[in-house]
């Protein structure tokens, strides 16, 4: 079975970023070996408060964390889209959870790393109120290329997918439903 973990970004309980991972698990059925890591729910500081990430020590939710990502297969990232960027949880657990020695190591006197998470993949979904359109005209999908190319490429991460779900505050409940649907299918497809 694959081992897939969902990383919940969205800082509040009962969005629709988490009824999107329910219908996501619900694709993935008992066909993967399904893990969740809600950062809300996590106790750690999400300050980077020391020039070099290594001296900040870990807090225990962090070391359990990087375990998950470790144990994981495939990453299904889900979050809201805020100011054109992910919320300041993600972002900080990013800065604090994918430090060098875990996520990826410079080599000596190279310009060149160490991608530490390599052979893993990826799917980033992620909700927004604005138009599809005017993120990509506007924004030139910032949020999504930081998390993709900045955070997970530097690290190994491949993404195979990326879903983007706008106008979401105002969409009816019948585009809502659409959206649930093909969540589920991208479960059963990524467990497949």
């Amino acid at each position: 079975m694959k081992a897939i973990l969902i990383i919940q970004g969205h800082p509040r309980k009962d969005s629709f970023c988490d009824a999107l991972e329910e219908s996501y698990l619900r694709g993935c059925g008992k066909n993967a070996d399904v893990q969740r890591l809600h950062l809300r729910d996590l106790r750690f500081d999400p300050i980077l408060r020391s020039q070099n990430a290594r001296e900040q020590p870990l807090e225990e939710d962090l070391h359990k964390a990087q375990q998950q990502i470790t144990a994981a297969e495939h990453i299904v990232l889900v979050y809201p889209t805020w100011w054109g960027s992910s919320p300041a949880l993600l972002k900080g657990f990013f800065d604090r959870a994918f430090v060098p020695g875990f996520a990826y190591s410079y080599r000596k006197n190279s310009m060149q790393w160490d991608k530490l998470l390599k052979g893993k993949t990826a799917r980033i979904v992620t909700t927004m109120d604005a138009p599809s359109w005017y993120d990509w005209l506007v924004y030139q999908r910032s949020g999504m290329n930081q998390i993709q190319q900045a955070t997970f490429a530097f690290c190994g991460i491949r993404t195979i997918g990326r879903n983007i779900h706008s106008m979401v505050r105002k969409s009816s409940q019948d585009t809502r439903e659409k959206l649930l649907a093909a969540m589920q299918r991208m479960g059963t497809k990524d467990a497949g």
